[in-house]
């Protein structure tokens, strides 16, 4: 998405098995704590994170279910809009 010059917030992929490197995202203003393997499929998938210890609770959540890798992403205000593509078939939205 970058790459076609669409806006994305900065997000890292890191081992839920080892201590986060939190790149550039700041936790301060909160981030976003989401499964890196699949889609969101339960409320825990996706997770609000303000400290280093909600980071740590977090990522032990997802070790402990099994979700191997998680991704990291930054807060941005405003509206949220969702893309999804379809292969082999029509687009819709």
């Amino acid at each position: 998405m970058v790459g076609a010059g669409v806006s994305f917030p900065p997000t890292h992929l890191v081992s839920t098995k080892e201590k986060a490197d939190l790149g550039s995202l700041d936790l301060n203003g909160g981030i976003w704590l989401k499964r890196g393997d699949v889609h969101a499929s339960v409320t825990a998938d996706v997770q609000w994170v303000d400290s280093v210890e909600r980071l740590e609770a977090g990522m032990a959540d997802f070790a402990k279910r099994g979700i191997d890798a998680a991704a990291l992403q930054a807060h941005r205000a405003g509206d949220e809009i969702k893309f999804y593509g379809v292969a082999d078939g029509g687009f819709f939205h």
